[in-house]
């Protein structure tokens, strides 16, 4: 079975939080729910990753890396 690793990155706050390891449904449903928060105003955004074979931190400059961010909305 396919897993996915979403990455969710709030523009405003410059906070990233990563769902790894969703299955399509958990995949589909994220990608919904963020949608309609981007349509209701919020800058955020989903972006597929792939996480290299040996796990390592997981780092974009400019942002902190939070759990968490959907509750704020």
């Amino acid at each position: 079975m396919m897993k996915y690793n979403q990455l969710l990155i709030d523009e405003d706050h410059k906070t990233i939080e990563l769902f790894k390891g969703l299955s399509e449904q958990e995949d589909l449903m994220l990608t919904k729910k963020v949608t309609s928060l981007i349509k209701q105003g919020q800058n955020i955004r989903l972006q597929v990753v792939a996480r290299d074979k040996d796990e390592k931190d997981l780092y974009l400059e400019g942002y902190t890396l939070v759990e968490g961010i959907l509750d704020n909305f």
